[in-house]
This record gives structure tokens, C-alpha cells and sequence, in this order.
């Protein structure tokens, strides 16, 4: 006799699909919110960590916006269900370790976080849901080789969990901020083409003659140079007069990077 799926069934895998849209769809928009650091102080002693340096956030919004599209292509393209439950399967991992680290290294709870983690639980225990289903459909039909392929699929995803759960735990740090500071001093000093691999390097006192005979020289190749290179202007103070202007200098390099060269020629 010919069995057919349960209409039960049918709309039970459409119920779950649709909790799986709604769950990633909050997970973006509650990234988008840690993101933009919206939130408590709780929330606030949380980002001070951060992922191999990057924003937990902005990892969320690329993790559950390429969820998002691989859930919606599942429906013509079977395989992207499996990618999708995959790597929920490594967030939910990911997520068990962020909480413990709340726990007991930073001592609070972070609103946002943990309502992102119960998104991320909903939805595994939605695929969960799904997968039961199919095997229990291919163990009725016994077919011993869906089976092992539904098995393994089961195997697979635990190994993925693991693997979220131990590189959260080897990949997130706290932010150093006196790092953080230092860099960005140092990306304020430097002109021209950040990408460079050359850094040059351009020693002038204020009161040197033959630096500023060099002066119109030096504004000519700065547009070409700053091209391909980065460009780092220093005071090499000879004479005292030009600890005077040193002050000056600085504030323009910070604040009226655009406008440099004109306000160093003046």
C-alpha cells in the first residue's frame, strides 16, 4: 500500500519553516540594535569583547542576513536547508559559550545577547523538529540509505556545534583600548593610501632654510606620492623656534587633514 505524508506533517514542516523565518529575521534586527550598541550598560560591558577583533554585531548582521537568503532558497533548492541547519548549529554552539562567558567572566547579562541566543535556540530546536520528521518518515519507508545519509547529516551538525562552541572560546577577547587608541592616532598621522605597503616618511623644521626650499618641491609630489603611498609629515625640531609651531601642526594634521597642505604652506 502506498503511504502518503500526513497532512498534519505538511503543515507542521510549514509551521516550523515559518518560526525559522521569524527567529532570523529577529536575530538580524537584534544584531543590527548590538551593532549600533542601542542598548544597557550591560550591554555596553559586552562589547568591550569582540570576536578575532571584529564587532559581535556586525558578525550577527552578515550571520543571520546569509541565513536569511540561504532559508528563502531552501524552498526551490533542498541542499540549502542543510547549510542553513548547519550553521545554526555552529551559532548555537557559539552562543552556549557567550553565555557562559557572561556568566562567569563578565559578570552581567546583556539583554540584547541573551534574546539573541533564545533566537538562535528557537531556531535550532525548530530544524531539530524537521529533522525528526524526515527521519521518522524515511525510517517508516525503510530506506536503509537515507537512513545513513539522515545519520550522518545528525553526526555532521553535532561536529559543527562543537566546533562554534571551541572557536568562540579560542577567538573572543576583550578590546584593548589603549591598543585601540594608539591605532587610531597613528591612522590620523598617516596620509595618502592606507593600503600601501610604503611608508614615507617626511623630516622638516619650521625654521630650516633649505626645508623650506624643499617646501614647494615636496607640495608638487605630495598628490602623486600620497597615491601610492602613505605619507607621514614629522617635526624634527633643530632649531627652539619650531617647538612653537609643533602645537599647530598636530591640530591641523587631526583635524584639517583635507585642508593640510594649504594650512601648512600658510
Amino acid at each position: 500500500m502506498h503511504n502518503k505524508t500526513s497532512p498534519f506533517v505538511t503543515r507542521m514542516n510549514y509551521a516550523l519553516y515559518a518560526t525559522i523565518a521569524l527567529t532570523l529575521l529577529g536575530g538580524f534586527i537584534l544584531s543590527i540594535i548590538s551593532w549600533l550598541e542601542v542598548c544597557t550598560q550591560e550591554c555596553s560591558d559586552a562589547h568591550h569583547y569582540q570576536f578575532f577583533g571584529l564587532s559581535f554585531g556586525m558578525i550577527g548582521i552578515v550571520y543571520f542576513g546569509v541565513m536569511i537568503l540561504f532559508h528563502l532558497i531552501a524552498f526551490k533548492i533542498p541542499l540549502f536547508t542543510m547549510l542553513t541547519g548547519f550553521m545554526i548549529a555552529g551559532g548555537l554552539g557559539a552562543e552556549i559559550m557567550l553565555i557562559i562567558i557572561q556568566k562567569y567572566v563578565i559578570g552581567k547579562w546583556c539583554p540584547v545577547c541573551l534574546s539573541i541566543a533564545g533566537m538562535i535556540f528557537i531556531a535550532a530546536l525548530s530544524y531539530f523538529s524537521l529533522y525528526m520528521i524526515e527521519l521518522d518518515l524515511i525510517i517508516k519507508k525503510s530506506k536503509r540509505g537515507k537512513i545513513m545519509q539522515s545519520i550522518w547529516k545528525g553526526i555532521s551538525s553535532i561536529s559543527i556545534f562543537a566546533v562554534g562552541f571551541i572557536l568562540t572560546f579560542v577567538g573572543i577577547g576583550k578590546e584593548d583600548k589603549l591598543q585601540a587608541a594608539q591605532s587610531a592616532i597613528e591612522q590620523n598621522l598617516v596620509f595618502g593610501n592606507n593600503k600601501s605597503p610604503v611608508t614615507v616618511f617626511v623630516f622638516t623644521d619650521w625654521q630650516c632654510p633649505a626645508c623650506r626650499e624643499a617646501e614647494p618641491a615636496i607640495e608638487k609630489m605630495f598628490p602623486s606620492l600620497s597615491s601610492k603611498a602613505q605619507v607621514v609629515f614629522v617635526d624634527l625640531a633643530i632649531h627652539p623656534e619650531s617647538l612653537n609651531f609643533i602645537p599647530y601642526n598636530l591640530s591641523f594634521i587631526f583635524r584639517n587633514k583635507t585642508q593640510y597642505i594649504q594650512l601648512r604652506h600658510i
